[in-house]
């Protein structure tokens, strides 16, 4: 039966992390190139599902920034046609059967391994990575740029080359 003397504690808990959650999750469904509303569904359904089954109070179930820009890498890998919601949730379920199967086989052990130095300089540079492709993305010049270089008509057209002797190609 649940405490209700906790329940005016819990509710402002509640409320004070959704404030902050939220918002933070729709901000990485964007770096992943994911629709809003898959930030949404990221922060909510891990948190019920591990109220419903979790076993740590103190644990934070929620997608942090190297998630979000792993997500994107893997999407942007993802072949034509493929929406890409399609292959995040995809991504999504084959990591959790993954973790399902690490905690039946008692992995978790293998984290210990994972000295606080490489988690700091992985955060660190996941945060400059993101930065940086926001920064990059504001400027119209560097896009510009990004996109001519993307382009795969460029590609073509630098290795054809000049059509007659002499005359000046696209170089």
């Amino acid at each position: 039966m649940p405490n209700l003397s906790r329940l005016r504690a819990d509710t402002v808990a509640g409320i004070t992390t959704a404030s902050v959650v939220l918002p933070q999750t729709v901000a990485y469904a964007t770096i992943a190139g994911l629709p809003v509303q898959a930030g949404l569904y990221c922060a909510l359904v891990p948190m019920i599902t591990y109220a419903l089954l979790g076993t740590s109070c103190p644990l934070s179930v929620s997608t942090t920034s190297p998630l979000s820009a792993l997500t994107a890498a893997a999407l942007a890998a993802t072949p034509p046609g493929i929406a890409p919601l399609t292959a995040a949730s995809t991504l999504a379920v084959l990591t959790g059967v993954i973790l399902l199967a690490a905690s039946v086989l008692r992995l978790g052990f293998l984290a210990d391994f994972i000295s606080d130095p490489v988690m700091t300089g992985l955060k660190s540079g996941i945060g400059l990575t993101i930065a940086v492709r926001r920064r990059l993305t504001a400027l119209p010049s560097v896009t510009a740029a990004r996109h001519h270089l993307t382009d795969p008509r460029h590609g073509e057209i630098r290795r054809a080359g000049p059509r007659r002797p002499g005359a000046r190609g696209r170089r």
